[in-house]
């Protein structure tokens, strides 16, 4: 029998691959393991200007074009990749927050690995 990981309900009947029996559990899990405010902080980043959205690269990993930024480490939250969405999904979970290198107070003071030019390093046709 196949169980949701926060609550224990059974999941047995749910699609191949789902942890957990609701959007409410899936919700918790994002509060518990810090990818809820990952994506935060790096949607924060691309509002204000600071960061580009990730179709503007190729993936890190297969070359295709990106469409998420991947989160490695949770307690890191703008030390991000562009991927695929299939490449995404294969290089699974990031650490959650708590069980990585860095805390999160730590984490501002990191430098990202891959570090995504800023709209004015752009040309305009770039930044289109």
């Amino acid at each position: 029998m196949k169980s949701c990981l926060i609550c224990g309900a059974d999941i047995s009947f749910r699609p191949y691959g789902t942890l957990y029996c609701l959007g409410r559990c899936a919700a918790e899990a994002n509060l518990r393991n810090g990818a809820g405010a990952a994506y935060r902080a790096v949607q924060r980043e691309i509002a204000a200007g600071r960061m580009l959205p990730a179709r503007h690269y190729k993936c890190v990993d297969c070359k295709k074009q990106a469409l998420d930024w991947d989160h490695r480490d949770y307690n890191r939250p703008l030390d991000v990749e562009p991927v695929c969405r299939s490449c995404n999904k294969k290089r699974g979970p990031a650490l959650p927050v708590g069980e990585g290198l860095f805390t999160s107070k730590q984490a501002k003071f990191v430098t990202p690995n891959f570090v995504a030019p800023r709209r004015s390093e752009l040309s305009p046709k770039e930044a289109a």
